[in-house]
């Protein structure tokens, strides 16, 4: 095989530089949703509460992402951090 023929060969990171492109529109949608949601707790909640449901709705986004590894994300411990806000609460 020439030289040639193996810079044409289209290789795997391309692939998926490709891919990744594909999934940008859709990425921001979901980056854009998140943000929706933050600008909902401050609309519906006082500004003495909404700082902290906006604190625990970002930390059990975080939680839930950094636990995953290659899950992705990890719903039930989203769930479960989010949760724990509520604990005691009336």
């Amino acid at each position: 095989m020439k030289l040639k023929d193996l810079l044409e060969q289209e290789t795997t990171a391309d692939k998926d530089m490709k891919a990744a492109k594909k999934l940008l529109p859709r990425l921001t949608r979901a980056g854009q949703e998140v943000a929706e949601r933050f600008r909902w707790i401050e609309k519906e909640m006082s500004s003495f509460n909404a700082p902290g449901l906006r604190s625990s709705f970002a930390y059990a986004l975080k939680s839930a992402i950094s636990t995953t590894g290659k899950k992705g994300f990890d719903i039930r411990k989203f769930e479960k951090v989010l949760s724990d806000y509520y604990k005691g609460r009336k």
